[in-house]
């Protein structure tokens, strides 16, 4: 009678086990300030149908992606979007895996008709990636500036506010200077309303 309990005993664990490491698996991190979150927990835009209807490189990448900063000028649209990729090993009837895409994400640019993808690190150095399938992105500081802008209220917004965002954010993690420089003057900046900023 033991013996024929140990199977469902067994499988029950096994299943929880899986559960576990697919849930382990989903840990995503906001690609602009470093911070490890829950997607099912902390909430960003889903990234808009819009992207994948003109960029032909986005379709079929992600499981499920979200947006980490937005700017709009009079002829252009930039996002900065990460997500969940499905990984599958190289093994007979190996298991799909399902993680965070590697890297700090990516930039789109729209513009027109035109879609254009690249690594968010090359473009916040506005540097050139030299993968013969990149298409640079060369902005003003400006622009650098509002994406940033941006990224830092939706951070705000995911975490319940400011302090809590700059609480999580982690400046060693963070690779291009000019996200670690503007990430420090929301810094100072919050440090100047009378010590709690407005959430």
């Amino acid at each position: 009678m033991i013996r024929t309990c140990r199977w469902p005993l067994f499988l029950l664990l096994l299943c929880f086990a899986a559960e576990f490491v697919a849930h382990a698996q989903k840990v995503m991190g906001d690609p602009l300030f470093g911070i490890a979150y829950d997607p099912q927990q902390v909430h960003f835009e889903e990234m808009p149908p819009v992207l994948t209807q003109k960029c032909p490189r986005l379709r079929g990448r992600y499981v499920a992606a979200w947006v980490y900063g937005h700017f709009k000028t009079y002829d252009s649209e930039y996002f900065v979007i990460s997500g969940l990729v499905e990984f599958h090993e190289e093994k007979p009837r190996a298991a799909r895996a399902i993680a965070p895409e590697e890297g700090d994400g990516l930039i789109v640019a729209l513009r027109g008709s035109q879609c254009l993808v690249d690594q968010a690190d090359y473009f916040f150095d506005q540097g050139i990636n030299p993968a013969k399938n990149a298409t640079p992105i060369i902005v003003p500081t400006v622009v650098l500036t509002g994406i940033l802008q941006d990224a830092f209220e939706r951070c705000s917004s995911a975490f319940g506010g400011r302090q809590e965002c700059l609480k999580r954010a982690h400046p060693d993690a963070i690779g291009p200077s000019i996200i670690r420089k503007q990430l420090e003057a929301f810094r100072k900046g919050s440090s100047t309303k009378g010590g709690r900023s407005p959430e």
